[in-house]
């Protein structure tokens, strides 16, 4: 059946009555699995992080076995490319939405309308009888099948990202010439194998089987073979550099943490080691820390209060701070009056005092997970972090965590021989806590320099707790790159998850990789453009 040239959809209709349905609808869902599963294989070429290729062979089946079937393999392009990116955005967003599948639709749109204007324009430029027996033949073929019909889709589909906002406008250049580049590689290597096992004259096409079909296919599998070893090593290399970058943020992070640690204890030994310590003095150790450190809300003092001496206490800090002094507790949204109870652990000094007026007085012994962590810290000698929380004094209600560390009398070590009772247990020396209200997330900021932020997303969270989420950068996972440890943190594990982000892949492309693929594929092109020539010289013969 001699094809066309020109295209008219009333053509493909008609091919469709004249022809059994049952037949037409088979050879399309044919071709749209072959398409899919070449797809898939060729997802194998992929150069990470993302699925981005140098030569992308389903755009040279497309236009291959659309010259040799005509426009009615048109339908099977297109489903084939449907089913293709619907299976990518499934892997890449853990379902579909009906953005990716708007999406998946136009570029198969694309990819329909590419293989319909690569047909037209090699009938036009060749004639009826593609046979690419002469260089100009060929050098035409792949002119028009490639370079000028390979703009289509690369037009459509980076078009549908960007208005879609999966490409951002500074990307739209590269994504396009990317995706150009690819299709017209594909177009070049893969349309010739088509077109021997389908097109005609049959005589021609089928005595190039061995003699340019097998030796191309030859070639493919070396230069294939060449660019995974070559991919690999360039990606152990750039895992490897990545990975150095974001251990040394990570262990910036633990050693900054540990600061606070034994900051804790250094102050909590003062109130040790003193009989009294006063707000000024307390100010005038703390200062410098606070000004260094803007992770840090706050670092409090809260002595151990029993009942019996409740209404003095209060009396004698409303004097000092020359304000109402009330022992009270969270209730709700409310801070009320603490009720009578046997011992009270009142927040007393505070510093920086300005923004944190309203957790003076606060019982911190009136909170349920706040006593556990006392007692922990009180019978450990050791600073404890509590869970993830909200300061009420923080008007971004910043996710925080305070840091308990007890002190004790005239040592660091709790004894058994006092009378005073917390939670049904001996105090011995205890006299209070030192609370530092720390946010994890500035921590982590503060030692990242600006590279860092700009290079590195990250995630890091409590694990022992459901919400526990300090910060949390990642968006696309490229589980390729990625590097995770967990530590502790005053009794408490955090987990450290770091991935590059956009900005440093943009600026570590595996060009080493890319370009061994695409000239290794632009070699295949050539090796078979010589061998279509020499057989056709052969077969004339």
């Amino acid at each position: 059946m001699r094809p066309d040239s020109a295209f008219k959809p009333s053509k493909i209709l008609n091919s469709y009555v004249g022809e059994g349905l049952l037949h037409l609808i088979s050879l399309n869902l044919a071709l749209g699995l072959v398409y899919l599963f070449l797809g898939r294989v060729a997802l194998l070429l992929a150069i990470p992080p993302g699925y981005a290729m140098a030569i992308y062979p389903p755009a040279g089946l497309a236009v291959g076995m659309v010259l040799a079937g005509g426009y009615r393999l048109l339908p099977g392009v297109a489903l084939g490319s449907f089913l293709l990116n619907c299976w990518i955005s499934w892997e890449t967003q853990n379902g579909l939405s009906s953005i990716s599948l708007g999406l998946a639709a136009a570029i198969a749109t694309g990819a329909l309308l590419q293989a319909a204007f690569g047909r037209f324009l090699v009938l036009r430029m060749i004639g009826t009888q593609v046979t690419l027996e002469s260089n100009t033949e060929i050098l035409r073929f792949m002119l028009s099948a490639g370079s000028i019909a390979c703009l289509v889709n690369s037009s459509v589909g980076v078009g549908s990202l960007w208005l879609l906002g999966f490409v951002p406008t500074n990307a739209i250049l590269g994504n396009w010439a990317t995706w150009w580049m690819g299709d017209t590689l594909g177009v070049v290597v893969f349309s010739p194998i088509c077109l021997i096992l389908f097109g005609r004259p049959k005589a021609l096409w089928r005595s190039r089987r061995y003699s340019v079909m097998l030796p191309q296919l030859l070639s493919l599998v070396l230069v294939t073979f060449g660019f995974v070893l070559v991919r690999d090593w360039e990606q152990r290399q750039l895992t490897y550099e990545f990975h150095y970058r974001a251990e040394t943020v990570a262990n910036a992070l633990v050693a900054r943490l540990d600061f606070h640690v034994e900051t804790q204890k250094n102050i909590a030994n003062i109130f040790s080691n003193f009989e009294t310590v006063s707000r000024i003095q307390m100010q005038r150790s703390v200062i410098d820390i606070l000004a260094k450190h803007s992770e840090l809300q706050a670092i409090e003092w809260a002595p151990l209060v029993s009942r019996d001496e409740r209404r003095e206490f209060e009396a004698r800090q409303a004097a000092a701070f020359g304000v109402d002094y009330v022992i009270s507790e969270k209730q709700g949204d409310n801070i009320l009056p603490a009720p009578d109870r046997d011992v009270f652990l009142p927040i007393t000094y505070v510093e920086p005092l300005i923004g944190n007026e309203l957790v003076l007085g606060l019982d911190v012994f009136s909170h349920r997970n706040r006593r556990i962590s006392l007692q922990r810290a009180r019978s450990s000698g050791l600073p404890v972090a509590t869970e993830p929380l909200r300061l009420i004094q923080d008007p971004l209600r910043r996710l925080s965590c305070l840091v308990l560390t007890a002190a004790y009398g005239n040592t660091n070590q709790h004894t058994n021989n006092s009378t005073k009772k917390l939670a049904d247990e001996e105090l011995g020396e205890f006299k209070g806590v030192i609370i530092s209200a720390l946010r994890p997330a500035d921590v982590l900021a503060a030692v990242q320099t600006n590279v860092d932020r700009e290079g590195i997303d990250v995630r890091l969270v409590d694990t022992e707790y459901v919400d526990g989420v300090y910060t949390d950068t990642l968006t696309v996972k490229y589980h390729a790159y990625q590097w995770e440890t967990s530590f502790d943190f005053a009794g408490r594990t955090l987990h450290f998850v770091a991935q590059p982000s956009a900005i440093y892949l943009s600026q570590h492309t595996p060009w080493v990789a890319w370009i061994s693929l695409a000239s290794g594929m632009l070699f295949c092109g050539f090796v078979g453009m010589y061998l279509l020539t020499t057989s056709s010289a052969r077969f004339q013969i």
